[in-house]
């Protein structure tokens, strides 16, 4: 491998699809990009706030699937517009491949979005059932994705404790000192 980062880029975007959602391939349509990317911005919004953290795990998912920079600038500066677009487009009857392959990652990975600020609110929780239901989305499955999305987060926490058990961060810095 060179040491071209847009080989890394796409090194570490087939890396990351393959280990989260079992991809082979790099996706690198960049509408098929920008409408999940600009999709989930909406779903951490559906609350009504989109707070800094929430838009950084957004790009940072875009970064580590191996988006275009373009589709990095658009999500930068991306304005949540509401609903309208991601029914359209994730709505099992849209006619739409996101509509048929794609809803129930946007619901998992919008649960993963909305958390990222720390905290899952229930306005969130409730908005992403609210946009579930109207994308027809099995109630049942929406619970299953809630639940795994809280068991995903308390073993990151219970991992993180046990392999970094006074943080991450002071982890490094220690390290670094002996470089």
């Amino acid at each position: 491998m060179s040491n071209d980062s847009t080989d890394q880029t796409i090194q570490g975007g087939i890396w990351t699809l393959k280990q989260e959602y079992d991809i082979d391939n790099i996706i690198n349509t960049h509408e098929l990009l920008s409408d999940y990317m600009t999709a989930l911005i909406e779903v951490a919004a559906a609350d009504g706030v989109l707070s800094e953290a929430e838009r950084r795990w957004v790009i940072g998912l875009a970064c580590a699937i191996g988006s275009p920079k373009t589709v990095i600038d658009e999500l930068q500066t991306y304005q949540p517009k509401g609903m309208t677009g991601v029914l359209k487009t994730f709505h099992a009857e849209s006619g739409h491949s996101n509509g048929i392959h794609r809803q129930l990652s946007l619901i998992y990975d919008g649960f993963r979005a909305a958390g990222a600020d720390g905290e899952l609110h229930p306005k969130e929780v409730e908005a992403i059932n609210e946009l579930a239901k109207a994308l027809q989305v099995n109630e049942a499955k929406v619970k299953q994705l809630y639940e795994l999305y809280k068991e995903n987060q308390q073993n990151r926490l219970n991992r993180l404790k046990i392999i970094f058990p006074n943080g991450g961060n002071n982890a490094i810095a220690e390290v670094e000192k002996l470089y």
